[in-house]
């Protein structure tokens, strides 16, 4: 008798529930993540890729221990997107696997590396400085096995195209009124 109730009661709860967890945010998907490096190993080609994990910051903060994500396998990275460029800070969470963290902003470039960082032991967060528009986790050492350095480019659909510069013609030196300048490279800045 009892266990007629209990059956009942709980298919009643799941029939009430399923409008529910069908709402529930996609807490990510999965893709491809490629780097174009200025300085490879000797030997290896320019780019370097990665299956990852892509999610949006605004949903993963939200979501109770998104941040306990064991250390990423080898050739694996965790890809956090922002709805928009901004200024950021990495702060300490139960995360206790080493992960080395890439700064990217909106035109796809990395600006800081925060090597073999262990989350669970920052004593205060790490700003990035600069507006981002994405992080990157990986496997710590990673960037440093495969010289991923600041200045690298991440490609991908989500950053912008740096704004064309136009010439008039026959006057090289002279730039067209109206035209927007070309967003410097972070290595042009001598970083």
């Amino acid at each position: 008798m009892y266990c007629r109730k209990g059956a009942l009661l709980f298919a009643a709860l799941v029939a009430l529930a399923q409008p529910v967890l069908a709402s529930q945010p996609i807490l990510f998907t999965r893709a491809g993540l490629h780097i174009e490096r200025a300085a490879p190993p000797a030997g290896e080609p320019a780019d370097t890729n990665f299956d990852a994990e892509m999610r949006d910051a605004a949903s993963a903060a939200r979501t109770p221990g998104w941040f306990n994500f064991i250390a990423p396998a080898q050739g694996h990275a965790v890809f956090l997107t922002y709805s928009s460029a901004q200024e950021v800070a990495l702060v300490p969470a139960q995360n206790f696997a080493p992960l080395d963290v890439l700064f990217v902003d909106e035109y796809g470039f990395i600006t800081k590396i925060a090597p073999s960082l262990v989350l669970a032991n920052l004593k205060e967060p790490i700003p990035s400085e600069k507006p981002v528009l994405v992080m990157i986790y990986l496997r710590a050492g990673s960037c440093e096995r495969l010289s991923i350095k600041p200045g690298d480019r991440v490609v991908g659909d989500i950053f912008k195209r740096r704004p064309a510069v136009l010439t008039a013609p026959g006057k090289p030196e002279e730039k067209v009124k109206d035209s927007v300048p070309a967003a410097p490279h972070p290595a042009e800045q001598g970083q």
